[in-house]
């Protein structure tokens, strides 16, 4: 089956994410943080970057203020976990 003509040229929308959502995008950018005190940066950075991009995706579109702020929290300790983990991988530039 074909995709609808037009399909492609429309970004997919990511909705709106609700409370459970933000809990768990809080929770991720968390245990991302403790991964990287306990293993280092290595393996986990570029999981921590998609996971930002993620958020950043979501801040694209309208949110009520409350998930606004706090998924510009959960934003910004990712950007530190990243930034720490760039840093510990010898990328200082890219920190």
């Amino acid at each position: 089956m074909a995709p609808a003509p037009g399909a492609a040229a429309r970004p997919r929308r990511r909705g709106r994410p609700g409370p459970r959502e933000v809990e768990e995008l809080e929770f991720t950018a968390r245990t991302f943080r403790t991964w990287g005190h306990k293993y280092g940066g290595g393996l986990h950075r570029k999981a921590v970057l998609g996971q930002l991009s993620e958020v950043a995706a979501h801040l694209d579109e309208h949110q009520t203020p409350q998930v606004e702020q706090r998924l510009y929290q959960v934003m910004a300790q990712l950007a530190g976990t990243a930034a720490t983990m760039a840093w510990d991988t010898g990328l200082q530039r890219r920190a």
